[in-house]
């Protein structure tokens, strides 16, 4: 049974209260998992997580969301497949409020919420949900922060909480795609809970 959720936001901008996203993706899982017969793998993570690509002029005519300079620059320097994938409109994007949508598919209340740092992607979805007038997806007290989370499994390691575990080839992952993001940090944990169990 599904006791974690983890998501990942892509954004034009730093400043979590009004930068737009670009995309969002979500996943359910269970660390139950990590150490039985049958561990994630990070296709099966990539793959099953759910994703969804929204529409940045809304968000900057109708909600006062600000593109920043400094994070569209860089993405502009990223390569034309990642600015395809995410930075170019296309006509399948999605409104902002089905980010909400997902995250309330994926959550359960017994979910721990997981994402890479608790001052980012959770404070834009409160201020999403409050521009939106939407309930958040999740309670506060259920949100948790990977890079902690792996900086304790490994503690006193040297480890950073960017490595690639093991049997993962890092060239053949998209970059820049929060499903891959997502993929990444579910497998960083689970290899560090079966190396210390």
């Amino acid at each position: 049974m599904n006791n974690a959720m983890i998501f990942d936001l892509e954004t034009l901008g730093t400043t979590a209260a009004t930068c737009p996203v670009l995309s969002a993706a979500a996943y359910a899982f269970d660390t139950e998992r990590f150490l039985s017969s049958n561990p994630y793998t990070i296709d099966e993570i990539v793959s099953g997580s759910d994703y969804v690509k929204v529409k940045v002029n809304e968000q900057c005519t109708q909600l006062g969301r600000i593109i920043e300079k400094d994070t569209l620059t860089w993405w502009k320097q990223q390569d034309k497949a990642v600015q395809k994938a995410q930075l170019i409109p296309s006509a399948n994007d999605k409104p902002v409020a089905d980010i909400i949508k997902m995250l309330y598919n994926n959550f359960t209340h017994e979910s721990n919420v997981y994402t890479r740092g608790n001052t980012f992607d959770p404070v834009i979805i409160t201020s999403l949900c409050a521009t939106l007038k939407i309930e958040e997806p999740y309670p506060w007290y259920n949100v948790r922060d990977t890079r902690s989370t792996i900086d304790g499994l490994s503690w006193g390691s040297g480890l950073f909480n960017t490595f690639i575990p093991e049997g993962i080839d890092e060239k053949s992952l998209a970059v820049h795609d929060p499903r891959v993001d997502i993929a990444l940090d579910i497998m960083r944990i689970q290899a560090l809970v079966i190396a210390t169990s």
